[in-house]
């Protein structure tokens, strides 16, 4: 037994593509006002922002021998949401770009049963 698709299927099965399409083109266009963190400008990775960090620690006399290190992405939530919300999205996004810097690369050094520990950010468009 075949199956066939009748006329008001090929009508739900246009429709559909052609909502899906609509959306898809919506979707790209607002993607980075609705979420400003896809606009970040990554001038530096987590790789390159390792060096920056060990030689920002060492420019204070400081070595990092030893010292087990970790780099995570963070950024400030309370931050993001205070800009977005009393500023706007278009507002924030070019303050982020410019003095404000809500991302960041943090850099922890650490030595097991050790209080001291060293932390350090870097800016990814350092």
């Amino acid at each position: 037994m075949s199956n066939t698709l009748t006329s008001a299927d090929r009508r739900v099965i246009t429709i559909a593509i052609v909502v899906a399409g609509i959306s898809l083109a919506i979707g790209v266009k607002y993607f980075s006002h609705a979420f400003p963190e896809a606009a970040i400008e990554f001038r530096v990775n987590r790789d390159d922002s390792t060096p920056l960090a060990t030689k920002f620690l060492a420019d204070r006399g400081w070595s990092a021998s030893g010292y087990r290190h970790a780099a995570v992405f963070a950024f400030d939530d309370e931050a993001k949401v205070y800009l977005e919300r009393t500023q706007g999205l278009a507002r924030m996004n070019t303050l982020t770009r410019g003095p404000i810097r809500l991302w960041r690369w943090s850099h922890r050094l650490v030595k097991p049963q050790q209080k001291e520990d060293f932390m350090m950010v870097v800016a990814p468009a350092r």
